[in-house]
């Protein structure tokens, strides 16, 4: 197994950033496509 260098340490906490980001992202559109779903039905 290779040692971890800062560099590498960098690489992999960028692409965990660019991962949650778009998790939360995804999560958020989820949310809001939810919402308006129960919005509609109350209308009625």
């Amino acid at each position: 197994m290779k040692t971890m260098t800062a560099l590498d340490l960098l690489a992999l906490a960028e692409l965990l950033l660019k991962l949650m980001s778009r998790i939360i992202e995804f999560a958020l559109v989820i949310e809001d496509a939810l919402q308006s779903h129960k919005g509609k039905e109350r209308s009625k």
